[in-house]
């Protein structure tokens, strides 16, 4: 699937499910996704952090600015 054109609605979910997604093919930053619940679409909020586990890895500092 392209990450870019789908969205989480079309993988037919269920609370409980896991998936797993490639956040940077160059550092491979794997995650790991729970579903906890599923509800309307809130405009205002449309994803939330639950959990996080370590540091956030820095990101593209070898870029100049």
């Amino acid at each position: 699937m392209n990450a870019a054109e789908t969205r989480l609605d079309d993988l037919g979910l269920r609370v409980g499910q896991r998936f797993e997604y490639l956040f940077d093919f160059g550092d491979y930053w794997w995650h790991e996704v729970v579903v906890e619940s599923i509800s309307a679409v809130t405009p205002e909020l449309r994803y939330g952090i639950i959990e996080k586990r370590g540091a956030s890895p820095a990101q593209y500092e070898s870029v100049d600015e």
